[in-house]
């Protein structure tokens, strides 16, 4: 939901990438309503490439794991150094 939030922020403040989405999202999206067929995974990667590389793009400015900190269960030594100077 963070993700779909900021997609939609980031959306609000761009009219024209907006109106590029969903001219492409619209026609397939009253097509899979008409037939009562759901968009499949295959579908999206297809035919929803803007919308995609909106989702794709909004993952790269405000990624959910923004910060991931780590700590070594042992001391390693890498290539004759332990690290310190």
């Amino acid at each position: 939901t963070n993700t779909l939030s900021w997609a939609l922020h980031f959306l609000s403040q761009h009219e024209s990438i907006q109106q590029k989405m969903r001219e492409e999202v619209t026609p397939l999206l009253k097509q899979a309503y008409e037939t009562h067929t759901p968009i499949s995974l295959d579908q999206f990667e297809t035919e929803f490439a803007y919308t995609k590389a909106v989702i794709l793009e909004t993952l790269r400015l405000r990624s959910p794991a923004f910060a991931v900190q780590r700590q070594a269960k042992e001391d390693v030594i890498i290539q004759g150094s332990d690290g310190t100077k």
